[in-house]
């Protein structure tokens, strides 16, 4: 019966140049699905602003279609203007998602390049 060595004692070790490159790789796969979920945050943002407004209006019981009359009571105090102005919020997304498009384009370049990269590396190492 043979007992494996132990690395951290003096034998063989994975430290060569494929350990050293899988920390800077993961560095990169994690700033890009960062950048990503951030990308499709801000595409997303008023819409999901504008469904919050109407739930808490709907279950709040307050009248009114994108405009919501006053009094809409929630615990005690008056949020129908603050109802209407989350409402009216999907109509930023005009906006945020042609940006978003945009910066999505960008980081599919960016994706494309990093990848590009890594397998002309891969291919040269073998």
């Amino acid at each position: 019966m043979s007992v494996p060595a132990n690395p951290s004692v003096g034998g063989p070790s994975e430290e060569g140049p494929a350990k050293k490159g899988s920390t800077k790789k993961s560095h990169v796969e994690l700033w890009l699905s960062i950048t990503l979920i951030l990308i499709l945050l801000l595409m997303a943002a008023p819409f999901i602003m504008s469904f919050a407004g109407a739930f808490v209006a709907d279950v709040s019981n307050c009248q009114g279609g994108m405009q919501i009359r006053s009094p809409c009571l929630l615990q005690g105090n008056d949020v129908s203007q603050t109802l209407t102005t989350m409402i009216y919020m999907g109509y930023l997304g005009f906006i945020t998602v042609p940006f978003g498009e945009f910066l999505l384009a960008i980081w599919a370049v960016v994706a494309f390049v990093v990848g590009l990269s890594r397998w002309r590396r891969r291919r040269q190492a073998v």
